[in-house]
């Protein structure tokens, strides 16, 4: 096993897809509940969306984590929109969460909507919290198409990646 799965990173890297799908499941699942008007599927997204919530505050500590390892320097700008999304995500879906089990009692449409629309924000948010960590993964391949070999995550040990060039 690559030594890179043993630092922050590496344990961020394999904990983020934990609540991308967790998150995006029990929204799905809270949408459809309502829609039809089934109260088991919307119990079920409720355990889903504080599973995914929990995975993602995990995901989160690992990545604040990793960001303090200075090669992250040179993802400075990515990292800040990355780190601002996660954190705005997280505080969203909590929010979303506390907001159902606060107001379950009053099923007013307005108290419903603000709650769906929460979750759809969030689910817009997880992409975008998503690509600018994927821009940052995948930024060891280079323009030039080269692959990096001063990544310290793939050990140094990445192959050349070269483009076919036509003349």
């Amino acid at each position: 096993m690559d030594q890179w799965m043993f630092t922050a990173l590496g344990v961020h890297r394999a904990l983020v897809h934990y609540p991308i799908a967790l998150l995006a499941a029990g929204s799905v699942f809270e949408v459809a509940g309502r829609a039809l008007g089934n109260s088991r599927l919307r119990t079920a997204a409720s355990y889903v969306l504080l599973t995914g919530l929990a995975s993602a505050v995990a995901a989160a500590v690992a990545g604040l984590a990793a960001a303090t390892d200075p090669d992250m320097a040179r993802h400075a700008e990515a990292l800040a929109r990355h780190r601002a999304l996660g954190i705005a995500t997280i505080l969203l879906f909590a929010f979303a969460i506390i907001w159902k089990f606060v107001t379950e009692r009053n099923r007013s449409s307005f108290r419903g909507s603000v709650y769906v629309a929460a979750l759809l924000a969030g689910a817009a948010m997880t992409v975008a919290t998503g690509y600018y960590g994927g821009e940052m993964g995948h930024s060891a391949v280079h323009d030039d198409g080269a692959c990096s070999h001063d990544d310290p995550h793939t050990g140094g040990t990445a192959p050349d990646v070269h483009r076919e060039t036509h003349h």
